[in-house]
């Protein structure tokens, strides 16, 4: 796993563009997902039920802005567990799986997917669990060495 791999300018562009067009709703679904490990199992069911349908929503209502991307690979709603300075939060992504020709061009590995909260990028490769990669932010990525602690 490439720890200093720098983000692309373009697939910065991807992101931003994501940010600003999805991240609302990706926020939307997160707020069902809040405590969700604190629930009892038929909670936790259900909300997790609730934020599949609110995904659903998404790819209904803005499936074609998802479809725009896929010369460059596979964009897909999903909810992950994701690394966090507390442990692990449940978190709606949009999973992104790039097409072979445009791993080089977008700077990732071979077998790279990248999960985009609305805010932070996280790199899953070479088998390994998904890892805080970058902040998009609005004038570029922003190392997490960076980030302020919270």
């Amino acid at each position: 796993m490439n720890e200093t791999r720098e983000m692309r300018p373009g697939l910065h562009a991807v992101l931003r563009f994501l940010q600003h067009e999805l991240a609302q709703w990706l926020e939307h679904v997160d707020l069902r997902l809040e405590d969700l490990e604190d629930l009892d199992p038929e909670g936790r069911e259900v909300a997790l039920e609730v934020a599949h349908a609110l995904l659903e929503a998404l790819e209904l209502t803005k499936g074609y802005e998802l479809d725009a991307f896929a010369a460059l690979g596979e964009l897909k709603p999903d909810i992950v567990e994701l690394p966090a300075p507390a442990g692990v939060r449940t978190l709606a992504v949009l999973r992104f799986t790039p097409a072979g020709e445009a791993t080089a061009l977008l700077g990732l590995g071979a077998d790279a997917q990248l999960l985009f909260d609305g805010v932070f990028a996280y790199l899953e490769e070479g088998g390994h669990p998904p890892r805080l990669w970058v902040e998009v932010g609005e004038s570029g990525p922003i190392r997490p060495s960076k980030l302020p602690v919270v």
